[in-house]
């Protein structure tokens, strides 16, 4: 049943890549894909006219009786915008970003109004406080994307009731990413008071803006990379939705951040990202009272040590990322007490690690997804990972030469390891476990010969899924790099090779026609009809 479920997928997935195609235009492609669209992945048709040198828009009458959902108009050099351009056609996302705009008529998209849900302005040399008469009567937009635009203001204000009276009662995300603003005016958001996501990041803001304090829908704030020294006591007040806050790349100290600065968050927060603030140590007491609190950046926070107990709170932390601090010690095996039996997600990047800190990992009993790339990890021996039970390795960047069969012993099954960018020459440690272990490998960017052990490893059916790399053929003293699934290889392992007969179960090969060989071609469909915008 399970087979002809994926037939009739894959079926569906060919004719995808086919469904929408342009006529005959010189600058545009036409294609349908699945992708992320409105918090949801859907199949979307797409009118491709991007980086073609255009000046202006293009006619698209040819286009009048067909529907679909984005126009791609970015990096040209259109100057400007008339209402007749988007006229008798049905558009609901229009992607303007890298374009040196000069005008844009106050009723441009006046003809696709109806239907508009996303626009994006990015980099458009649009000045804001000039006016955005344009946006007028646009009741079913939701995304808007205004950043790196500018402001012509002497003191860089986001000015008020720029988007008041406009009818955007829809709009839900808005970004002004880098406008070099340092303040925002009272007012500004009137208008678009049901606003869920807003980016302010890449400015040169202070202090927290008042204004924010309107928007008790805000769901997203991120305040990434501005001029934030403190969070004063009742900073987030009235925003008792909020569930994601990104203040990373401020000034912020653990000490900066007064005691009742997240009153009003208790309920809702879920994810602070704090990454390069020079915070020092982690700002437990904070945090503590934060009930609903799941996932937690330090990342470049200048952290030596996390004294015992700091996870000691009303939440139950299940994601959190410490890379980037490459003095922080695991000498004290309770400094995670406290996530012991929530934590699930932990990123140990770039710490300077030469072997994992078992004994603090141990204490996490639902720790699955294991992140230690860029470390100087040089060999991973029988005790490696003493203990842990992963399914989400990923180790990518380290100095690993060896590895020893024997450390994935009681690891369990269906693990998917990422050991690329290492030190390998001998992949002979996978014909050493037990089948099924690993659910995929990836051994790309290492010193692996396409040697018969190769040939053995890919053939066995040992891996559940793929074994993903590439390995070398010397030839007179040169070595020519191949990928695992590479004619050339596979016509050089029957040259010097016995084929290796699949002697595992977990591998369902071509010949067998399985679930996974279906889905294999399956991805392949989706990437073809990705293929059609190009």
């Amino acid at each position: 049943m399970l087979t002809v479920k994926l037939i009739l997928w894959m079926s569906s997935a060919i004719t995808v890549a086919s469904l929408f195609t342009c006529p005959e235009m010189t600058n545009c492609a036409c294609g349908e894909v699945n992708d992320w669209w409105l918090n949801e992945w859907t199949n979307i048709k797409v009118v491709n006219c991007s980086y073609r040198s255009l000046t202006k828009i293009p006619d698209f009458n040819l286009l009048k009786d067909k529907t679909f959902h984005r126009l791609l108009l970015n990096n040209n050099n259109i100057t400007g915008i008339n209402r007749d351009d988007f006229k008798n056609i049905s558009i609901r996302e229009v992607v303007l970003r890298k374009n040196p705009m000069k005008k844009i008529a106050r009723d441009a998209f006046q003809e696709i109004r109806h239907v508009l849900e996303i626009l994006d302005l990015d980099s458009d040399r649009i000045t804001i406080d000039e006016g955005l008469r344009f946006l007028h009567g646009l009741y079913k937009l939701k995304v808007l994307d205004l950043g790196y635009n500018r402001l012509k203001n002497e003191y860089e204000e986001f000015p008020s009731e720029v988007f008041a009276n406009s009818n955007l009662s829809s709009l839900t995300t808005l970004t002004l990413q880098a406008l070099q603003m340092t303040k925002i005016d009272d007012g500004a958001f009137s208008g678009i008071e049901n606003l869920e996501q807003l980016d302010l990041s890449y400015n040169f803001i202070s202090d927290f803006p008042s204004e924010l304090r309107k928007l008790k829908n805000l769901k997203g704030l991120k305040l990434y990379s501005n001029e934030l020294t403190s969070i004063k006591n009742n900073t987030f007040a009235g925003l008792t939705k909020l569930k994601k806050l990104l203040l990373g790349v401020n000034e912020i100290t653990a000490e900066s951040i007064e005691l009742g600065a997240f009153n009003d968050l208790t309920d809702s927060i879920e994810e602070i990202n704090l990454y390069q603030n020079p915070l020092m140590k982690v700002p437990s007491e904070v945090l503590q009272n934060l009930k609903n609190l799941k996932k937690l950046s330090l990342v470049k926070t200048n952290l030596e040590s996390i004294e015992n107990g700091s996870f000691v709170a009303d939440y139950k932390l299940e994601e959190l990322h410490l890379d980037d601090n490459p003095k922080l010690s695991f000498e004290d095996e309770g400094m995670l007490n406290g996530a012991e039996d929530s934590l699930q997600v932990l990123f140990i990047r770039r710490l300077n690690l030469e072997k994992l800190p078992l004994k603090v990992l141990r204490r996490l009993e639902n720790l699955y997804y294991l992140d230690a790339a860029d470390n100087v990890i040089k060999k991973i021996d029988k005790h490696f990972f003493n203990g842990l039970k992963l399914s989400h390795i990923k180790l990518m960047w380290n100095q690993v030469r060896h590895v020893d069969h024997r450390a994935f012993k009681n690891m369990g099954k269906g693990i998917i390891l990422d050991l690329h960018g290492n030190d390998i020459r001998d992949i002979s440690f996978i014909l050493h476990v037990e089948e099924c272990t690993f659910q995929e490998i990836y051994m790309t960017k290492n010193k692996i010969p396409c040697d018969c052990t190769v040939e053995k490893v890919l053939n066995s059916g040992l891996v559940s899924w793929q074994v993903i790399g590439e390995c070398f053929i010397e030839t007179e003293g040169k070595k020519q790099w191949y990928s695992f699934d590479d004619s050339n290889v596979k016509d050089h392992f029957g040259k010097v090779c016995n084929k290796t007969r699949r002697y595992a179960s977990c591998f369902q090969s071509t010949s067998d026609s399985g679930p996974q060989y279906l889905i294999s071609i399956i991805y392949y469909c989706i990437y073809v009809s990705f293929l059609v915008l190009l």
